[in-house]
């Protein structure tokens, strides 16, 4: 028993884990070797191995035969175990050779790729890595392991025939069908800047502690939204990451004969106390007339709306585009950035029950994402007619770049979705992280009652108090600013008066 005992405690002191971490991985290690903890001179084969890569199973093989390989054995043993586990979380480092050189995200590339170099740690060489290409074909498969490491109860998220990964892929590779390792790993750390978070939680959360491991929001998944569009945003932003549930608020279809009320679109962004996205989906015939195509893109917004004169986001706010290539347009840091313009529409009755702050803004109702201001907007989602809607490739607040083909400028927009992020307890402490409000539905008629009332009872409260500003201060007032309920058959009617 002492002798055992001594070499666990000679084991621990050399990879250098707490108390803690040593235990919890040796535990894995020796239910991978079927043996009892402390027998930590037995080894594992891949069957006990692939056992808890379930929902990643060829990766599951390419690191075993890295594992061995590093360990220059034909079998895994405790230390080779713990050191490699420690190269993909860094819990301490103390063992490790020159491989500790390289980042998460270019040891996991490697291994992904099976690249022979990376599979001798005395005679690696960064220098023979450099040498090696990327195929369009292989970098698809390394998102695919990617997107399945953020499956949190094992199941598969990306199958083989899925189109996520070749949604990144097309935005890394471009027109090419090849790429050097330099250039790949260059462009996923621009792309995909978390992918080292995603791989060592992943990594950490199976040997090291389960509450480490990657989780996905709760979420009931649309016809634009769905987990593999969450796990692609996860390895680019950390909003998704405090994310417990994702809520969709509003949903406007073309095809379900909905009529278009641009306030009520409006009211729903209001009334997201927290982060939210709106995703549009643009739809037209192909060159040929024949086929129908369908590109999706969006915005995401870290904090409140407020409406116009007031610019709603911060520089947390991005424009992303999902297909035919997922690619997200960061703010750019430029001082006149100018993130989103939410424009109401208001009749010439209303208009003059309102004060100064809602007349000084921009008269053309609508959406207004990135420009300079006023206008020079990068999308325009028009308030009156959704068809008058536009986009360019460049603005004075996010990166430049086409976010559909560059050939469309005019949108034919069939769908609109709007999703509340509800953030977890840690995430509503910090910064601007605050709680999402919970998914409320109400009829059409609902809605427009609602919000009248609500509208009468702000513009009493002004009254009351002898101000005549609709909204009073933006904070005392900003969770439940509605905009103006208005249809075009009400706004003749009141025209009329």
């Amino acid at each position: 028993m002492g002798g055992c005992g001594s070499r666990e405690k000679e084991l621990r002191e050399k990879v250098g884990f707490s108390q803690s971490d040593y235990d919890y991985a040796l535990k894995k290690f020796s239910k991978m070797t079927k043996q009892k903890p402390g027998k930590t001179d037995e080894h594992f084969s891949f069957e006990g191995f692939k056992q808890y890569f379930t929902e990643n199973p060829v990766l599951a093989q390419k690191l075993y035969i890295f594992m061995r390989n590093y360990g220059g054995q034909s079998y895994v043993d405790s230390l080779t175990f713990l050191t490699v586990v420690d190269l993909f979380t860094r819990v301490s480092m103390k063992l490790q050779s020159q491989l500790k050189n390289l980042d998460i995200s270019a040891l996991f590339t490697l291994v992904s790729l099976s690249c022979p170099d990376i599979m001798q740690r005395d005679t690696f060489n960064l220098n023979n890595v450099y040498k090696i290409s990327v195929s369009y074909s292989n970098a698809v498969k390394l998102f695919k392991e990617l997107i399945n490491m953020q499956s949190d109860k094992g199941d598969i998220l990306c199958h083989d025939d899925d189109q996520a990964p070749i949604l990144i892929i097309n935005n890394i590779f471009e027109n090419h069908s090849l790429l050097n390792y330099k250039a790949f790993n260059d462009k996923i750390k621009s792309e995909t800047p978390l992918i080292s978070k995603i791989v060592k939680n992943y990594i950490a959360g199976k040997f090291i502690n389960k509450v480490l491991r990657n989780q996905l929001p709760k979420l009931n998944p649309s016809e634009l939204m769905n987990k593999q569009l969450i796990a692609l945003l996860n390895l680019s932003v950390p909003w998704f990451q405090k994310c417990i549930a994702l809520n969709q608020m509003y949903k406007y279809e073309v095809d379900s004969g909905q009529q278009y009320n641009f306030n009520v679109l409006g009211n729903c962004l209001l009334q997201a106390k927290g982060p939210n996205m709106i995703l549009f989906r643009h739809s037209q015939k192909d060159k040929d007339g024949e086929k129908q195509e369908k590109y999706v893109f969006g915005y995401f917004s870290p904090s409140q709306w407020r409406v116009s004169p007031d610019i709603s986001g911060n520089k947390g706010s991005f424009i992303f585009s999902i297909h035919p290539k997922f690619k997200i347009f960061s703010t750019n840091g430029q001082q006149q950035s100018k993130f989103a313009l939410l424009v109401p529409i208001i009749t010439k009755r209303q208009s003059q029950t309102l004060h100064s702050p809602l007349r000084q803004g921009p008269k053309q109702p609508g959406l207004g994402i990135g420009g300079s201001g006023y206008d020079h907007h990068r999308i325009w989602i028009d308030g009156k007619q959704l068809q008058a809607s536009r986009l360019v490739e460049e603005d004075k607040t996010f990166q430049s770049g086409s976010i559909l083909p560059e050939d469309i400028h005019l949108l034919n927009i069939d769908l609109i979705e709007i999703w509340d992020l509800q953030l977890s307890t840690v995430g509503q402490g910090t910064s601007y992280f605050k709680s999402a409000s919970p998914q409320i539905h109400f009829s059409e008629d609902e809605k427009r009652i609602n919000q009248t009332q609500l509208r009468d009872l702000i513009i009493n409260l002004n009254q009351q108090q002898g101000r005549n500003d609709y909204r009073r201060d933006t904070k005392e007032f900003q969770t439940s600013n509605p905009l103006l309920p208005i249809n075009e058959e009400e706004e003749e009617k009141q025209q009329a008066k």
